[in-house]
């Protein structure tokens, strides 16, 4: 586990090609799995999500978690639990303050988690009916980006128009990190040996065969403001 700013990045290997991770891996290739957050009640939430006719799937009672089924959340697959971190450094911010980590680029924080979907408003709508949420304005995006952004809790989702021709399940894409100065992360990146193979004055991206199948998005921090 990594965290990017106050959020957390789970990080996971396949060991086989037959179970849950395995199965996706080898269906769908390395990449965005899921999207998890914390619940006060984890199994009133999950009577309630029963409720509205809301499958529940991958079922942990050890671990104390569950999945809602994409097929009934717009291909998001959310994850939802009630354990917290033991050293979550949004309870403590100085459990993070220890050696500092000779990172490519510093000062990065998490702007988005981005989505291609075939209908940006549907989406948007059957994810607002499921958790609380509302609509982003003013965040920059790729010329003639058809989106939609919705802030849920402490995550932005960015509901994108798949591209022209582009099929497939409606899933997540990509993520996005804010960066201080674009200039120069774009530079830092290059001379690290990670392509940069588009870029503008507030947005850029990066071959995702260098970052272990990730697409990665970057925006300059004070666009976001």
């Amino acid at each position: 586990m990594i965290w990017l700013g106050n959020l957390p990045i789970c990080i996971f290997a396949a060991v086989d090609d037959v179970g849950q991770l395995g199965s996706f891996v080898a269906k769908y290739g390395a990449g965005l799995h899921s999207v998890a957050w914390t619940v006060d009640d984890l199994w009133r939430t999950e009577t309630l999500l029963r409720r509205n006719d809301i499958r529940i799937t991958g079922v942990d009672l050890p671990g104390r978690h569950f999945f809602m089924h994409p097929a009934d959340t717009a291909g998001l697959l959310i994850e939802l639990t009630d354990t917290e971190f033991i050293h979550d450094p949004r309870d403590n911010p100085e459990v993070l303050q220890g050696a500092p980590v000779a990172s490519v680029v510093q000062g990065a924080t998490f702007a988005w988690l981005s989505m291609a979907v075939a209908d940006p408003t549907k989406t948007a709508e059957v994810l607002a009916g499921i958790v609380e949420s509302h609509v982003v304005e003013g965040f920059p995006r790729d010329p003639g980006q058809e989106a939609i952004d919705l802030q849920v809790n402490d995550v932005v989702i960015r509901i994108a128009k798949k591209a022209e021709g582009e099929s497939g399940r409606d899933t997540l894409h990509s993520f996005c990190i804010a960066v201080p100065d674009l200039t120069d992360t774009c530079k830092r990146l290059e001379s690290a040996g990670i392509a940069v193979t588009s870029q503008s004055q507030v947005l850029a991206w990066t071959n995702p065969t260098d970052t272990l199948g990730m697409k990665i998005q970057w925006v300059q921090a004070s666009a976001l403001k």
